[in-house]
């Protein structure tokens, strides 16, 4: 009976051990299949994300290729208009050259004409006051100066002469004038009495300037 006994109580504690281990391989087998279940999730998850990663980074390489042409053509065109300001600075500094070569020319001419102004006012004078082109060649009693021409047309056109048709515009012919008056102040000359030539040849050949005084400046 003893045996029986001990016999039977072996075989329930190894019915109970493996109970036990039954019940810890369930449960290791109910951790494993959780843990495989959230393993699947975070993997699907890894690959939601690496393909959100992988768009993104797409685009965010669409964006640097446009920065990059972006950056490449303002930068050609600061180039071009870097070009276009040293051209039109090239230019400026030559209108600069120009004008003041420009400007000193006309300083030059300025000096010039002020020159060329004071001796026409220094011979101013001796210019016929009546065509104001010719050289005074005769003068009058009163001081005034005129080109024979000149002078001997105004005497003829206001003489009693009938010789109308005669070429009479010589100093020979002055003398064969009547009187009339001076173009200037009016007064009466004889043409044989008050009109002398203002060069004059002397003994020697050579000629002298009769000095007269211009009644215009006293």
């Amino acid at each position: 009976m003893r045996e029986t006994r001990s016999t039977f109580g072996l075989s329930q504690h190894q019915i109970d051990v493996n109970m036990d281990i039954n019940d810890e391989y369930n449960e290791f087998l109910d951790i494993a299949t959780a843990a495989s279940a959230q393993y699947a999730k975070v993997m699907d998850l890894a690959k939601t994300l690496q393909a959100a990663l992988a768009a993104k980074q797409v685009e965010l390489d669409q964006q640097a290729s446009r920065y990059r042409q972006d950056v490449a053509y303002h930068k050609a065109c600061a180039e071009r208009a870097r070009g276009k300001l040293q051209a039109t600075s090239a230019r400026l500094n030559k209108y600069k050259s120009e004008t003041e070569a420009l400007r000193q020319h006309n300083k030059h001419l300025s000096k010039d004409l002020k020159a060329a102004t004071a001796k026409l006012e220094h011979v101013k004078h001796l210019c016929c006051d009546i065509c104001m082109d010719s050289l005074k060649n005769v003068v009058t009693g009163c001081g005034h100066g005129y080109c024979s021409d000149c002078l001997s047309t105004w005497l003829r056109q206001r003489s009693n002469d009938d010789n109308n048709d005669e070429d009479n515009s010589d100093m020979d012919s002055l003398t064969e004038q009547m009187e009339s008056n001076c173009p200037i102040c009016r007064k009466v000359i004889n043409a044989n009495q008050d009109v002398w030539p203002i060069f004059v040849e002397n003994e020697g050949g050579t000629s002298s300037e009769v000095v007269y005084v211009d009644s215009d400046n006293d």
